[in-house]
């Protein structure tokens, strides 16, 4: 996205551009959380820990990218 004069710039393209970042940012994390063989090597004593964690909150699937 290029730089515009502030007097151009709308309001939903920011808030659109803001959410499709936060839900990149989640995805990124939620990928690497629910596909522990790939990233296991990675650290493997954070995902021992992991595996561990009896009570581990379950994760939401990301939102589906409209």
């Amino acid at each position: 996205m290029s730089w515009r004069r502030p007097v151009v710039v709308i309001a939903k393209a920011l808030a659109d551009d803001c959410l499709q970042e936060a839900r990149n940012d989640y995805f990124g994390q939620y990928y690497r959380f629910t596909n522990v063989e790939v990233h296991k090597e990675d650290d493997p004593e954070f995902y021992k820990a992991l595996g561990e964690w009896v009570d581990r909150p379950t994760l939401l699937s990301p939102p589906e990218v409209s």
